[in-house]
């Protein structure tokens, strides 16, 4: 027996709205682990900034020396080109 064009519709419909269902549970679940991440993200920033404000802060000579050589380096890599 085949389905009618009324029965077909209708699977074709609750096919649809099953797709639907998971594909909004899908991009739900992945809006959430996306904003886990970005909160993690934004945590080990301040974390990293508030450590690189302390080692400024404890040995500010040290990083300014640091920072003039990276420029020093970065300079002749870009003077080779």
């Amino acid at each position: 027996m085949t389905p009618t064009r009324t029965q077909s519709s209708a699977m074709n419909d609750l096919n649809d709205r099953a797709v639907t269902e998971v594909a909004a549970a899908t991009l739900a679940s992945i809006g959430t682990q996306v904003s886990l991440t970005a909160d993690a993200a934004v945590g080990l920033g301040r974390a990293v900034a508030k450590l690189a404000d302390q080692r400024v802060r404890e040995r500010p000579w040290q990083v300014a020396l640091a920072a003039a050589s990276l420029g020093v380096l970065a300079g002749l890599l870009m003077r080779r080109r």
